[in-house]
């Protein structure tokens, strides 16, 4: 799947897809394997926590409940963030990194029907926008910073015209 340095130790550690696991190896052979789920895929490599060591995001079906995982291979944890319902979901991946609230950690974005779910790994907590109709999606948002306050704002482009959230307050506006 790929080299990053999961641990924080400057050197990179190897990533391999083992089908509904993942595992991690270090250049010394030592390996640790993380139960991911029946169906899933990388999406992002970022920090996801602060701690300045790069974190893996997945999509995730396990055990008939769709998410996303986030692996902390540095501490070997790994998160599980349901998101309830059907159809699937989608997660915003045109800017990995994206920081909403000028706090270290990047917040994780997905599209769930008529909600914009917003994931706070650094905290484990999870923001959801209610969007109304679900007539917009995952490539209709982009991400910016229009107020010059510590974090960006997130843009939703709808047929009815365009919602700024403002996550570091939790607040959305129609325009």
């Amino acid at each position: 799947m790929g080299t990053w340095d999961l641990d924080g130790d400057g050197s990179n550690e190897m990533a391999y897809n083992l089908g509904q696991h993942l595992e991690i190896q270090s250049l010394s052979g030592l390996s640790f394997t993380y139960k991911i789920g029946a169906s899933w895929g990388l999406n992002q490599v970022t920090d996801t926590d602060g701690d300045g060591v790069t974190d893996l995001v997945s999509l995730a079906v396990d055990g008939g409940k769709q998410g996303v995982k986030v692996l902390h291979h540095k501490t070997h944890n790994l998160r599980f963030y349901q998101v309830l319902g059907s159809p699937s979901i989608g997660l915003y991946k045109d800017t990995p990194g994206v920081d909403l609230d000028g706090i270290p950690g990047s917040e994780l974005i997905i599209k769930k029907q008529n909600l914009l779910i917003v994931i706070h790994d650094r905290d484990a907590s999870m923001y959801q926008y209610n969007l109304g109709a679900d007539n917009w999606g995952i490539h209709s948002i982009s991400i910016a910073d229009f107020n010059a306050e510590p974090g960006k704002e997130i843009l939703v482009k709808r047929p009815t015209g365009v919602t700024v959230i403002l996550d570091r307050v939790k607040t959305g506006t129609n325009m």
